[in-house]
């Protein structure tokens, strides 16, 4: 889990981000106390000003949104 926060909070490097983005639908059931963290880290990327970002993000909102508790 720490990785993938590490690889979210990455601002040299674009591809990184996206690789967060990828990875946070499948880490979030799994991680117990890190769901705040990567919660807060997707909300940061949601308003990224980097469009490859915003399209990773764009295309994984969904997936995201079904693994997140009510």
């Amino acid at each position: 889990m720490p990785m993938v926060i590490r690889l979210a909070s990455a601002e040299t490097n674009f591809t990184s981000r996206v690789s967060a983005v990828n990875l946070m639908c499948a880490v979030y059931t799994r991680s117990l106390t890190f769901k705040d963290a990567i919660r807060n880290k997707f909300n940061e990327l949601c308003r990224e000003e980097t469009p490859i970002v915003k399209k990773a993000v764009a295309h994984k909102i969904g997936e995201f949104a079904k693994v997140l508790e009510k």
